[in-house]
């Protein structure tokens, strides 16, 4: 499929399903290359230290989402990369290099993406619901140059999304370069898109269905912290 056609199809995906849907489960569309997952939610929160499992029927989705510094028994929040709130309390974590912007979620339903500098001083305010950090991929609408890896490297990639007002995770649903991951993002002229956890054994993800039913995309082995979407 033409890279046209696979935007086209993403893109009539996306405005569609804003348009109709209604009840609070993840509505997915998807390609040969890439998909697109909107969760239809109320309230957003980070889990952090226990993930919670596909039997909590208040979660819509879940995914891990700040980068974890070292493999070890027992959770410390110092072994997420980057400050955090979880649950409205703030937390410190390990300075992390590849971090280079981060996303928040206040008590009244509003969001922002922030740059490095901007997420350092928005952590202060006292009505954060949840915050993390990690790389920024795209930020008002300019696609970003600092990455963990090159724009060559192979891999799957996912990424939490702004457009139009409304959030969604696009991904790869085959490995590829980062450098046609990050065309395609342009294609959709997204105005945020904050990179999601994905490296082998600690990218744990799943969503609730429209029937109810769950979909484990990645099961759970390594990782500390969750982005968690609920009901």
């Amino acid at each position: 499929m033409k890279l046209y056609k696979r935007i086209a199809l993403l893109c009539w995906g996306y405005f569609f399903f804003t348009a109709t849907a209604s009840a609070q489960h993840t509505i997915c569309t998807q390609t040969d290359s890439f998909a697109l997952r909107m969760p239809k939610f109320s309230q957003i929160d980070l889990a952090c230290g226990t993930a919670p499992d596909t039997t909590d029927a208040n979660v819509v989705f879940c995914t891990a989402a700040a980068f974890t510094g070292l493999i070890k028994p027992g959770f410390d929040h110092i072994n997420i990369g980057g400050n955090h709130i979880a649950g409205g309390t703030y937390y410190k974590g390990f300075k992390c290099g590849n971090n280079s912007g981060g996303f928040i979620y206040y008590t009244d339903g509003s969001w922002k993406f922030c740059n490095n500098d901007e997420y350092a001083t928005a952590l202060q305010a006292d009505n954060i619901a949840c915050a993390y950090g990690q790389c920024l991929v795209v930020y008002k609408g300019q696609t970003q140059e600092k990455y963990p890896k090159g724009p060559e490297h192979i891999a799957y990639y996912r990424v939490l999304c702004e457009k139009d007002d409304t959030l969604f995770f696009f991904e790869s649903t085959i490995a590829m370069p980062l450098w046609r991951f990050l065309l395609e993002l342009e294609q959709m002229h997204v105005s945020n898109a904050l990179y999601m956890e994905m490296g082998k054994d600690w990218d744990y993800t799943w969503w609730r269905n429209a029937n109810g039913s769950t979909t484990v995309q990645h099961p759970l082995v390594n990782g500390s912290n969750w982005l968690i979407f609920k009901k």
